[in-house]
């Protein structure tokens, strides 16, 4: 026997089987009982709510024999021919591979014949906003004034891209996303009545990574039972969706708060390197972060579906950050959730990215990397500072930044600016003119744990090492020729070549 796929097997075959939809069942069967029923009807709403689901139901109760009140009653033969897919007068189209004005023609000719066998001609357009501008246009007459045996019910998923001249022309109706709570009560019927031992947290699991498809969500199940058995448990769920423990995502989220980038780091690395995938991860940190805004909102106990136990936990997380602060943390791993699918082999830097500029707004710029800070009144505070300087030229991307670091040092600590010396006029005139002092004091105030502006000062004499090498470096420097190189295509002095001459002569030859 030919296995059905449980999404299939237990689509809903009346109006009381349609979960989460209770708007448009009680209007579609007051319609039925009372006979007022439509001729166009336009169903929109996102994938897995039950569209096409209600498009057959209501074809099974404009054509059921039984009485107004039991309709669809699933036991007379047009109900049995519509549930088992025989029915010639329920007629389903995919717009999206019917998309030609030939395709509609075609529905135009045939839709004047009567019946065969039913009440009406069912016609059901999946997709409908796929079709090109001629095939609407050409489908709009039908619409406006179709034989009274025909019924057109039209599903799509992008109401906007659908004509107003046929928006106006049906019955509209908007299925919503179904709560989680209802998605998990359907699979806990489903999963008892296939005598399948779902735990309770697994099933949660499931509805949350729905996102409102029931389909998606029954189909999740079925793709667990065949991967482990009749028993499934929360951690098989996390396995085969690449979800992180609920700990860890909670765990983040109080680095965040608490401005402590090292620890979210370490923590994130630690996640990925046991198989999580880094989008799923961010979409589970940005659902959390979207709880703290509840919270910070006094909404949580209406919108959250979580434990007293987990509610407890994100509150005193968002006791640390300001609505403003939890909504600009959101808003950075929403955007980075979008960038986790495009970043190649380097799938978890945005999510890294998102955690140290959240941390470090959070923080006013102090964010804590496990380095201590330096206090205003400190005096070795310009050797924290230079025992520092190696890891800036390794953290800076831009590399005509690190370039011209490469001969520069920290020469002081005065209050929080750390001064830097030059030794060369046109590397101090490039690390103005490229935005470099904002990005070195990112850089070492990352680093320092506390928020440091850069002064950039000129300091040959400090910095000059009289060796015959540094002198052919600086004497290349400063020749017209290749300085006019140096400003007009910012071009490097990678290295100097010693000359014959200058082997001969010394250095004040050639």
């Amino acid at each position: 026997m030919t296995y059905q796929t449980l999404y299939r097997k237990w689509r809903p075959q009346t109006f009381q089987e349609v979960v989460g939809q209770e708007h448009i069942r009680r209007t579609l069967e007051g319609a039925v009982r009372s006979g007022r029923i439509a001729h166009a009807y336009l169903f929109c709403g996102p994938r897995g709510t039950g569209k096409t689901s209600m498009a057959r139901i209501l074809a099974k109760a404009v054509n059921c024999a039984a009485e107004p009140e039991r309709r669809p009653c699933g036991e007379c033969p047009s109900c049995q021919s519509i549930a088992q897919g025989s029915a010639i007068d329920l007629i389903e189209i995919d717009a999206a591979s019917h998309t030609g004005v030939d395709n509609i023609r075609e529905l135009r000719e045939k839709v004047g014949f009567a019946p065969n066998e039913a009440r009406y001609k069912v016609y059901v357009i999946d997709e409908v906003h796929m079709l090109s501008t001629s095939a609407f246009n050409a489908f709009l007459k039908t619409l406006e004034e179709p034989p009274p045996h025909a019924i057109f019910i039209l599903a799509t998923t992008d109401p906007q891209k659908v004509p107003p001249t046929v928006l106006s022309r049906c019955q509209r109706f908007d299925f919503h996303r179904i709560p989680t709570a209802e998605i998990a009560a359907h699979l806990e019927r489903v999963s008892r009545a296939e005598g399948l031992e779902v735990e309770e947290e697994a099933q949660k699991l499931i509805a949350r990574r729905s996102t409102g498809s029931l389909r998606d969500a029954v189909s999740m199940l079925d793709q667990l039972v065949a991967y482990r058995g009749q028993k499934i448990l929360a951690s098989h769920v996390r396995s085969i969706l690449g979800l992180a423990p609920s700990g860890a995502v909670a765990e983040l989220a109080g680095h965040i708060a608490a401005g402590r980038v090292g620890e979210g780091l370490t923590l994130i690395g630690r996640v990925i390197g046991e198989g999580v995938n880094p989008q799923e991860f961010c979409r589970q940190v940005v659902d959390y972060l979207r709880g703290l805004v509840l919270v910070k909102c006094g909404l949580d106990e209406e919108l959250l579906e979580v434990g007293e136990e987990a509610l407890s936990e994100m509150r005193d997380i968002a006791v640390r950050l300001s609505l403003e602060e939890a909504a600009k943390v959101l808003r950075r791993f929403e955007e980075a959730s979008v960038r986790t699918g495009f970043s190649g082999s380097q799938s978890q830097l945005p999510l890294e990215l998102a955690l140290v500029e959240a941390a470090l707004a959070n923080a006013g710029g102090e964010a804590k990397v496990g380095l201590p800070a330096l206090e205003p009144e400190e005096k070795a505070g310009l050797e924290r500072v230079q025992e520092v300087w190696p890891q800036v030229l390794e953290v800076l991307e831009n590399p005509l930044l690190r370039a011209l670091l490469k001969t520069s040092r920290p020469l002081a600590v005065e209050d929080r600016s750390i001064v830097i010396g030059f030794r060369y006029p046109f590397h101090l005139e490039r690390i103005e003119a490229a935005n470099g002092k904002a990005q070195l004091e990112q850089v070492l105030s990352q680093l320092l744990g506390a928020s440091y502006t850069v002064r950039c000062i000129l300091a040959r004499e400090e910095l000059e090492e009289p060796t015959p090498a540094r002198n052919r470096f600086q004497r290349a420097a400063e020749d017209p020729v290749i300085r006019a190189a140096i400003d007009m295509y910012g071009a490097q002095i990678a290295d100097v070549t010693e000359t014959m001459e200058d082997e001969a002569g010394g250095e004040d030859s050639g």
